[in-house]
């Protein structure tokens, strides 16, 4: 089962962030979603997102990726941006426009 979100955008005045997530490899079919789109408020954290995810299609998103409010140790988090990848923790601020990509690691 494959979960795509349907927010187009952030709220462009209200001080809102759109942040696309991406899984890869195992946590695809961990999680039963390869991508999504959600909307968090200014000033929130890649675990923010990740748990905006969850509550808006299933606390499975957030379980797949997420111990508590850390990365599950065979998780990694990459934002993707034109100018390469930079590895990021839970707590690590996101951005508007960010990609986060999370990936599987034994």
């Amino acid at each position: 089962m494959s979960v795509n979100t349907d927010i187009a955008k952030a709220d462009e005045g209200g001080g809102s962030l759109g942040v696309d997530i991406e899984l890869t490899g195992a946590l695809v079919a961990r999680a039963g979603a390869r991508q999504g789109r959600v909307v968090v408020p200014a000033g929130s954290t890649v675990a923010d997102a990740v748990t905006a995810w969850g509550d808006r299609y299933g606390s499975h998103l957030r379980l797949a990726l997420l111990e508590g409010d850390r990365l599950r140790s065979t998780v990694s988090a990459v934002r993707v941006s034109d100018g390469g990848a930079e590895q990021l923790v839970a707590s690590e601020p996101v951005h508007n426009g960010d990609t986060i990509r999370f990936e599987f690691h034994e």
